[in-house]
């Protein structure tokens, strides 16, 4: 009850939590698929150095007292971090504990204590088409990692041009004006700007211009095609469609960002012509996964974000 809400400037904008008092709580389920050490980095914000929370697990403590620092300011956040503590897999109830409030909290992560910095770009996620002028909304997801620079390629990698350098990584989103070029060849590159080696790009590239005419879009039926999932992101089901322009062996696999294969949609012969395959993530967690198809003579690869 009484609940007290504001919008917030901090990642990824939305509302933070305010106002918080003694004794108040809020309690999430949460999944979990691996057993192991966790720690928790909780984003506050506060003008006095009383406030404190805790979090809790099936009703354990598990982080101990977590004091809040004057971060300077009601919208001026830090990164407050938990000791290790250890889940295991399935369904668990977390609770954070307010234990002495005056302090704002936005968001919190959880991580295993050895995470290192990642990123991945969620849109574009290749095959969409644009037009000069759009304003589209580059997104991608990212752990521990400050900012980011922004590249466009229109060759399909080979050279790359800086779209913006400095964006806030933990935004997770900007607003892009596409540029005007002609190019079915195009790429969005995202670099953590203090590891120019950590990077993530389009896995397929997308069009911009107009490159053929309204009557020149249908499947040249001499070319196999793997299109973007439809919706992207989904809840929990979306659809894959891809064209083989002959009969053959087919395999139509999903994995998880990691490279393990958690759905095996088609394995064996399909004729030649359009397929559209209905795909359910219901047992799934929310993220970023792949799918890919592969033939004797193809094999492509894209990008789908499960949002729950």
């Amino acid at each position: 009850d009484g609940i007290d809400i504001e919008s917030c400037s901090d990642a990824n904008g939305g509302y933070d939590v305010g106002w918080t008092q003694n004794g108040e709580w809020i309690a999430y389920t949460i999944e979990v698929t691996d057993t192991g050490s966790y720690s928790i980095g909780a984003r506050v914000a506060s003008t006095a150095t009383t406030g404190s929370l805790h979090f809790e697990v099936d009703g354990t403590d598990v982080t101990g007292s977590m004091d809040v620092p004057n971060t300077g300011g009601w919208q001026t956040w830090a990164t407050v971090q938990s000791k290790n503590f250890n889940l295991t897999p399935g369904l668990h109830q977390l609770k954070l504990l307010i234990d002495a409030g005056n302090f704002n909290i936005n968001y919190f992560d959880i991580y295993h204590p050895n995470t290192q910095p990642s990123i991945n770009l969620i849109y574009p996620a290749g095959g969409e088409d644009f037009n000069p002028g759009d304003i589209v909304n580059i997104k991608w997801g990212s752990q521990k990692i400050n900012q980011v620079l922004i590249g466009f390629s229109t060759n399909g990698g080979k050279t790359w041009s800086l779209v913006q350098s400095g964006v806030d990584s933990k935004f997770g989103i900007y607003r892009w004006l596409v540029p005007s070029v002609n190019s079915a060849k195009c790429m969005i590159k995202i670099v953590n700007k203090d590891n120019l080696s950590l990077l993530d790009t389009t896995k397929s590239p997308f069009t911009v211009g107009q490159i053929n005419s309204v009557n020149d879009k249908a499947i040249d039926p001499n070319s196999f095609s793997l299109d973007q999932n439809y919706p992207n992101p989904f809840n929990p089901s979306t659809t894959i469609s891809f064209y083989l322009p002959s009969g053959g062996n087919t395999a139509l696999k999903v994995f998880d960002i990691y490279g393990k294969e958690v759905k095996n949609l088609i394995a064996g012969y399909l004729n030649a012509g359009r397929h559209d395959i209905n795909f359910t993530a219901d047992k799934l967690s929310s993220g970023v996964y792949f799918y890919q198809l592969e033939t004797s003579s193809f094999i492509s690869t894209k990008k789908m974000l499960l949002l729950k």
